[in-house]
């Protein structure tokens, strides 16, 4: 495992603690405790270091799948808007017609577009539909 970026401060930490608890246990039992504890705590610290990175690697993983999951749902709605009235809009999708018109201002702005049709134009030529 190689240990960069913010990581890279904890493999020294791991590496001084392994050091620090071999020293005293060698003053206290001897070499072989030496040996063995420093071992022992060079393992718990890469265990450490690897639940850690999961841990940011599970948040990354959430976020991507939360963005994932709203580009889609973005796209459903978009696609619900070609030629269709906000009231059609809104029985096709379930929605009230005010949460329509908030959904259709939100995807103007996101495709810097003057209106729903352009808004829809555009998400077609870059192949968002």
């Amino acid at each position: 495992m190689v240990l960069r970026g913010p990581r890279r401060r904890l493999g020294v930490v791991i590496i001084a603690l392994s050091v620090s608890a071999g020293v005293i246990a060698g003053v206290r039992g001897g070499p072989s405790d030496s040996l063995t504890v420093s071992y022992g705590t060079m393992l718990s610290g890469l265990v450490t270091a690897a639940i850690l990175s999961l841990f940011e690697t599970v948040a990354q993983l959430r976020t991507t799948r939360q963005e994932l999951a709203r580009t889609a749902v973005e796209r459903e709605r978009l696609a619900a808007v070609d030629g269709a009235t906000v009231a059609d809009i809104a029985a096709k999708l379930c929605l009230s017609p005010a949460t329509v018109r908030n959904y259709l201002s939100s995807a103007i702005g996101k495709t810097q577009t003057r209106n729903r049709m352009e808004a829809v134009r555009a998400a077609r030529q870059n192949g968002w539909l």
